[in-house]
């Protein structure tokens, strides 16, 4: 039989389930996944669809962290995101003139 838990530890995990969420809706943690998503983008930039997936979501994660507060690490997402996003449009361009005069 599963014995109850004393109140004090009930309050230490709701006051760490309490620090999560304040961790996950402040602007440094949206600034730094958008950061780790541009650089995914980048590793993994010749693989196909990998960065398609990746690019929306490190967007819009580092433009949310830039607007609420400028970080460092949301202008670096927003570059690597930003760069993908050049990659992505050149690819497109090439692929047509490509396709369309040969």
């Amino acid at each position: 039989m599963l014995k109850p838990l004393p109140k004090q530890n009930v309050k230490n995990m709701n006051k760490k389930k309490l620090e999560k969420e304040q961790i996950k809706n402040s602007p440094e943690y949206k600034g730094k996944i958008g950061m780790i998503l541009g650089i995914c983008c980048i590793i993994f930039m010749f693989t196909g669809i990998v960065p398609l997936i990746l690019f929306i979501p490190g967007l819009v994660f580092s433009a949310k962290g830039l607007k609420a507060e400028k970080n460092g690490q949301a202008i670096a997402g927003l570059i690597c995101n930003g760069i993908i996003f050049l990659v992505i449009v050149v690819a497109l361009i090439y692929g047509i003139v490509h396709f369309c005069f040969s």
